[in-house]
């Protein structure tokens, strides 16, 4: 009797990991591949990696050269990696605290990256709606 009940826990737990990972995938594609943002833009201030927000960062830009002028997923999407509008965007990235104001970088989603000072640095998407809350609070576009 002991078997069967571990087997159906083990079936479940997996099916829900492959199943999370698949929306993460989905995701993915969904906002940023088919996104297709291309752009390059100057920080205008060093980015704000608040504690709590495993890593990810807010990077406030000038716009140089872009194709979107204008993005607003704020209360559309779950999880987002930018917002556009005019010559200003946010963006929400992991791992790029070591940049400072002044910094040039280059976005393109399809590809996934944004590139600064020679390092490429992969687009993930956070998840955590709390950290949108701190967005929204302080931070955004619209």
């Amino acid at each position: 009797m002991r078997f069967p009940v571990i087997f159906v826990t083990f079936i479940l737990i997996g099916f829900f990991f492959f199943y999370g990972f698949y929306r993460k995938e989905e995701d993915t594609k969904r906002y940023l591949v088919n996104l297709d943002l291309k752009m390059r833009g100057v920080l205008l201030t060093s980015p704000d990696c608040q504690n709590g927000f495993n890593g990810f960062c807010i990077l406030n830009v000038r716009v140089i050269k872009g194709n979107i002028r204008y993005y607003n997923p704020v209360g559309k999407e779950n999880a987002y990696f930018a917002e556009i509008k005019n010559d200003t965007a946010l963006l929400f990235q992991d791992g790029v605290g070591n940049l400072k104001k002044g910094d040039t970088i280059i976005v393109d989603t399809k590809a996934q990256s944004i590139t600064c000072n020679g390092l490429r640095y992969s687009i993930l998407l956070n998840d955590d709606y709390r950290f949108y809350n701190y967005v929204n609070k302080n931070y955004s576009l619209f």
